[in-house]
């Protein structure tokens, strides 16, 4: 008896399914110990892990209390992209602001200069040197995290 289009889909689903589920699988074969057993192994790397949490108040407790579970490499990767986004903007916020009220001090200094009053130009060269260290990019290197196989 032929199938019915509703099932035909259905199977087609299900084979997707199980082919996504495989290549999976295959991704990343050399990673069978999970990232929850390696870091509960070491007494070093649960210290890192709590430091992490007091310092910046995240929850890590998944990688030294929690059930191990498939997720915990996924969920501390998507971490690490969100903190170095985080990290990314709150730079770039520090980094504008500074700059506005660089501005509104070189508007004060050069009003002292018209008064002729001579700590000013000192000031002015001081402030002028600071906009341009904060107009500059600031590089940090870390480890790659998300290496996988072709």
């Amino acid at each position: 008896m032929p199938l019915t289009p509703a099932e035909k889909q259905k199977r087609y689903r299900e084979a997707l399914k199980d082919k996504l589920a495989a290549a999976q699988d295959q991704s990343e074969p050399h990673l069978r110990q999970s990232l929850t057993a390696y870091v509960r192994s070491d007494t070093d790397r649960i210290e890192s892990v709590d430091w992490c949490q007091q310092e910046v108040g995240i929850d890590l407790d998944y990688l030294i209390q929690g059930p191990e579970h498939d997720r915990d490499l996924e969920l501390t990767e998507n971490l690490v992209g969100a903190l170095l986004l985080v990290a990314e903007v709150l730079a770039s916020l520090l980094s504008e602001y500074k700059r506005s009220q660089i501005e509104k001090a070189l508007a004060r200094a050069a009003k002292r200069i018209s008064q002729h009053q001579s700590d000013a130009a000192t000031q002015i060269e001081e402030l002028i040197q600071i906009r341009g260290r904060l107009k500059k990019k600031f590089r940090r290197e870390f480890q790659e995290y998300q290496a996988k196989s072709f």
